[in-house]
């Protein structure tokens, strides 16, 4: 792995994530990372400071003035698009997110998660207008209203998030680890709750239909989803895990150097990769036991690439989403407007790397049936 930090990404003070956050967020996130700011990412801190502290006040009156009608929201049976990061899960979230019958959280919402019900509008216009056409790890087309995981709008309103690990990648194994295994009940309360509030508000503002969310690691989250929404259903993409882990690192070397406000050593990124990718399959591996055979449907990327209208068709039947026949042309619609799509090119990953793979992922070669190299 070799992240390349540009002037361009240093002082890029407008097109950053957490430019959402609330200022109780923001500090609680400064003080469990203690404050680590390279001094070159000074600006960028303090300009995420004072847009949190100047749009405190209309955080605090687009609370006060909706919250009867959020209390009131019902969510209904969610459906949780769920698989380790670059495994196809965006893939999958665009084509189910063009079944009318589903709403789904955009990129607006998810970085304005305190805003959008009082200046949706405005922000739709104000994203539109300064978002690149894609998204900085991949080729994927994105605008304002582009489908986006709820894990962002979560940055913004608790620390308890992954995307906080990549603003301070120092800390990231950390970030991660209380993300899947919550130190306390009140942590895990806290992300519960805000999840929930935050699936409530993109209902009201989206119209009251079926909610579907995509977070990668929601993967290591079932049992939490379930205390909450006890019949969700959930769709699990798998890929190959030597594609996963360099695909992986290819997508740090591209966020961190737009996201991070301190810098982390690449042998340590490498690491933590290895790591959150066994601790959350060892989590889901665990708690989708649990789960009813209509309430979770597992599929392989390699296959749902070739053939998404047959493997889709299976996943509606088999976790009851519906008559697939009487939405397959909205998603025929946007598969073939995905063929163009080009694929990022990798390089080979190093023996050693291999190596370490077949050793801490074994479980997942046995599990999901994918051939080890030598």
């Amino acid at each position: 792995m070799k992240i390349k930090y540009t002037p361009k990404d240093t002082f890029d003070l407008f097109q950053h994530t957490a430019f959402g956050i609330d200022l109780w967020t923001w500090i609680r996130v400064l003080v469990r990372n203690k404050w680590n700011v390279h001094p070159i990412y000074w600006p960028k801190a303090i300009m995420i400071t004072l847009m949190a502290l100047l749009s405190s006040p209309f955080h605090i009156l687009e609370a006060l003035l909706f919250a009867r009608k959020i209390k009131k929201v019902t969510c209904k049976d969610p459906v949780f698009i769920v698989g380790y990061f670059r495994s196809g899960t965006t893939y999958l979230f665009y084509l189910l997110g063009s079944d009318p019958k589903f709403v789904y959280p955009s990129t607006y919402q998810v970085l304005t998660p305190h805003l959008f019900l009082l200046f949706g509008k405005g922000m739709r216009k104000l994203f539109n207008s300064v978002m690149p056409e894609t998204r900085p790890q991949d080729n994927v087309k994105i605008s304002a209203e582009s489908p986006s995981e709820e894990e962002f709008a979560l940055a913004n309103m608790t620390p308890f998030s992954l995307v906080n690990g990549y603003v301070f990648p120092r800390r990231i194994k950390e970030t991660c680890e209380d993300c899947i295994h919550p130190k306390t009940k009140k942590q895990q309360e806290e992300w519960s709750k805000k999840l929930d509030y935050f699936v409530r508000k993109a209902i009201l503002a989206n119209g009251n239909q079926q909610m579907l969310l995509k977070s990668p690691l929601n993967t290591a989250r079932i049992d939490e989803i379930l205390k909450r929404y006890p019949n969700a259903r959930f769709i699990h993409i798998h890929r190959n895990p030597y594609e996963v882990y360099i695909s992986n690192e290819g997508l740090l070397e591209k966020i961190l150097p737009k996201m991070a406000l301190n810098r982390a050593h690449e042998k340590e990124l490498e690491q933590f990769i290895i790591d959150s990718y066994r601790d959350t399959y060892q989590n889901f591996l665990k708690s989708k036991q649990q789960l009813r055979p209509d309430q979770l449907v597992e599929i392989r990327y390699s296959e749902f690439e070739k053939k998404p209208m047959e493997i889709l068709q299976q996943v509606y039947d088999q976790i009851k989403l519906g008559d697939f026949s009487e939405v397959s042309s909205f998603i025929g619609q946007e598969v073939a407007s995905g063929k163009s799509y080009k694929k990022n090119q990798h390089k080979p990953i190093p023996r050693e790397k291999i190596e370490q793979i077949n050793r801490e992922w074994d479980f997942m070669f046995q599990e999901y049936g994918y051939e080890k190299k030598q």
